[in-house]
């Protein structure tokens, strides 16, 4: 049963762990704290190590080029990071300075310049506090709250079978020279060690084998792991264009999904590029997915009665950041503390299953209680359950 801090006596808990909350961190019943803190950058709103190249007149003019080219580009990807394809056709077309003024900040690196070019990798922080408001006026459906890693397993299809951790598997070299900004849903590319090659076989990925595969997925920190079948089409006119047909199933939820899809490539494109287009399908399905689960709906607002377990004021600092980055939770009531812990209701936005999946995410859970209130906590160990896209 939960006390009120009132209640409390000395040596509930660690007498340094009890006056660092109440006085450090401002935790005491009634207390009251927005999600919306400067503890946690969204990183939705980043676009990070975004390669730019530009040529002019002089290196100082190349530079002005390129990073205004980098911004607008920066922008692009975020927004369609966020915004459901089906509603980017409303996006506003804006010009540089009215980008410019949606930026918060930008980092350069690794710059390489000459007498009329200049190459760099810049990371841009769009304004979340403008960004925010201007997709809301516009009642476009986006999402914020990153979802758990997958990991993806490249199968190549052949006329001798299924390659999977071989030299010559084209489609598994694809994936691991993709260098994409990432989106909601953080894609991981097994390294194809010895591990990897010990751990899940070609025909385990192909045949769906749901113990090797739910391994390999925590082996890699992943929520799940999607097995993506690639097979090289022989071109089917004189122009001798690639085609390359897919079949993706994904593991590690509730129920596995397949979608089938063919990526064909344009006049003169190399099949290196087509298979880079198909990858982009792939991750982008993944996000859009993702995204249409977790809008954020401002208009159901929510809220839950929920008991966290401390045993210490990491614990602490590590449910508060994670609640800080959700952009779903608007704000937490500390109802009371206690020997094991606290008790809070959480203020969301949506519904109660896009509260799960966000937390999930960062490997929280919330379990039901027999008092009809919740527990959160932890991610129970590796082994145990592996959460969902």
């Amino acid at each position: 049963m939960l006390r009120p801090l009132a209640a409390w006596r000395p040596g509930l808990l660690p007498r340094t762990f009890i006056l660092t909350l109440i006085f450090g961190l401002g935790l005491h019943a009634g207390s009251h704290w927005a999600a919306s803190t400067a503890w946690a950058a969204s990183e939705a709103y980043t676009v990070r190590d975004l390669p730019v190249d530009a040529e002019a007149k002089s290196a100082a003019a190349a530079r002005e080029v390129a990073l205004a080219k980098g911004q607008r580009e920066a922008y692009g990807l975020m927004l369609s990071r966020l915004v459901v394809a089906e509603d980017q056709a409303r996006l506003p077309a804006l010009g540089d300075p009215e980008i410019a003024d949606l930026i918060e900040g930008f980092e350069i690196a690794d710059e390489r310049v000459s007498a009329t070019r200049y190459r760099a990798n810049l990371t841009v922080t769009f304004r979340e506090d403008r960004i925010k408001p201007m997709l809301r006026a516009l009642q476009l459906r986006f999402a914020e709250s990153s979802g758990r890693s997958v990991v993806v397993i490249p199968v190549m299809i052949e006329d001798g079978g299924a390659v999977l951790w071989s030299d010559d598997n084209l489609w598994l070299q694809t994936w691991s020279a993709r260098d994409v900004p990432g989106g909601l849903v953080p894609v991981v590319v097994p390294l194809g060690d010895l591990a990897d090659i010990e751990s899940l076989s070609a025909a385990q990925a192909i045949s769906g084998d749901a113990v090797a595969l739910r391994a390999f997925a925590e082996r890699y920190g992943a929520g799940e792991a999607i097995v993506a079948k690639a097979r090289v089409k022989p071109p089917s006119d004189a122009k001798g264009v690639a085609t390359v047909a897919l079949s993706v199933e994904r593991f590690g939820g509730e129920t596995n999904e397949i979608f089938d899809e063919q990526v064909r490539g344009g006049a003169g494109q190399s099949l290196d590029e087509v298979m880079k287009l198909a990858t982009d399908l792939i991750a982008a399905r993944l996000n859009e997915r993702w995204k249409i689960a977790n809008v954020i709906r401002y208009d159901t607002p929510g809220s839950l009665r929920a008991v966290v377990p401390l045993t210490g004021l990491r614990d602490w600092i590590t449910l508060r950041d994670t609640l800080a980055g959700l952009s779903l939770v608007a704000e937490v009531e500390v109802v009371a503390l206690a020997r094991l812990g606290a008790d809070i209701v959480l203020h969301y936005y949506g519904d109660q299953a896009q509260l799960e999946a966000a937390l999930g995410a960062r490997d929280f859970t919330l379990t039901p209680r027999p008092d009809g209130g919740f527990t959160l906590a932890p991610r129970p160990a590796p082994g145990t359950t592996v959460g969902t896209l």
